[in-house]
């Protein structure tokens, strides 16, 4: 989140600013809320734990706290994969992202939960742009719960998703778990989104790799590519001419809708469960496959994927994915997986 003090706008990162002459009575609510969580944070701040004295609508056993980011979590504890695969996310969130950084709106309010629960927050309101019905689920084991997972039973969720809108949000008891409070597609009757273990795991073994060098995916031919064709059956798929189908007939771009021609084929150290290899072993490619359009924009990054090349013109016909942002190293997902 980016505060331009000229005309004291805030900006979201991949959204649109905020202006600062909202609706008459859209400004006076803020502008009560701005000074009830200023009272609130002189009051905090000039006060120490745990002798602080609490305001008269508070006790000591309802007292909110902070919430703090998860441990490194084992794959295996979501119940679904092998025994011994287990993933350690540790690399630090970038300071002003989307998610660790998000428009704060509300001033903090009281929790529900008694401060004995591993489950207290405080609940600060925000707006985000989202494709998704929160808060996710990335953990999904599909045989295990019966459900399927959005991304692997719908080749084409991952590009719109449920569709753009901006709800309010609380952050819950970890910074993964974003809970929708308006706006949001919960309220439209959609159950959360859900994306299995399996699709969580394809996606952090690509937002890890250290560097991305790239070769031209085998029997795969710009001269001969059937463009024309490509167009149509996307077209039809996202307009519902024909039933989804869990894979596309071509590979796809992991970041916009483009036909993919290369792939990543940087020595990986890991294996596709996340599993360290064993010393002197390593695999061919993270996994992440690109457009001729997204590769040069990686290599302009030194073969990183950083928030510039997510944030690029896709052009008129094809979008960048909104799924893509989950290839990101301070996403909801790397967080929900014990990134810091």
């Amino acid at each position: 989140m980016e505060l331009d003090k000229k005309d004291n706008t805030r900006t979201l990162k991949g959204s649109s600013t905020l202006s600062s002459e909202p609706e008459d009575l859209v400004e006076r609510d803020l502008k009560v809320r701005q000074k009830v969580r200023e009272q609130l944070e002189k009051h905090f701040n000039s006060t120490t734990v745990p002798d602080a004295k609490l305001p008269d609508n508070t006790s000591s056993q309802n007292q909110p706290v902070l919430p703090t980011p998860p441990p490194s979590i084992p794959l295996s504890d979501s119940g679904c994969g092998s025994p011994g695969s287990s993933i350690f996310v540790d690399s630090p969130i970038a300071n002003g992202s989307a998610f660790g950084d998000p428009i704060v709106l509300g001033s903090p309010k009281q929790s529900n939960h008694s401060s004995d629960s591993e489950e207290s927050l405080v609940e600060l309101g925000f707006t985000a742009n989202t494709n998704w019905a929160h808060p996710i689920d990335f953990k999904l084991c599909p045989k295990q719960s019966g459900l399927a997972c959005d991304f692997c039973s719908n080749c084409i969720f991952g590009i719109e998703g449920l569709g753009p809108c901006r709800p309010t949000f609380v952050l819950g008891a970890s910074k993964h778990e974003w809970k929708e409070v308006e706006n949001g597609h919960r309220e439209m009757g959609n159950p959360p989104t859900r994306m299995c273990v399996h699709c969580a795991t394809q996606r952090i073994r690509i937002s890890m790799c250290p560097r991305h060098a790239f070769e031209r995916i085998p029997g795969m031919s710009i001269r001969s590519f059937p463009f024309g064709e490509y167009a149509r059956a996307l077209t039809d798929l996202m307009e519902g001419h024909v039933p989804v189908t869990p894979e596309f007939k071509y590979p796809m771009c992991r970041l916009c809708t483009r036909p993919a021609f290369y792939r990543c084929s940087w020595p990986q150290v890991r294996s596709i469960t996340m599993t360290l290899l064993p010393p002197g072993q390593r695999l061919r490619g993270c996994g992440l496959q690109v457009c001729l359009h997204c590769l040069a924009s990686i290599e302009k990054q030194n073969g990183k994927l950083t928030k510039c090349t997510m944030d690029q013109n896709a052009g008129e016909f094809f979008q960048y994915r909104a799924d893509a942002e989950f290839l990101e190293p301070n996403s909801l997902l790397r967080m929900a997986y014990g990134a810091r």
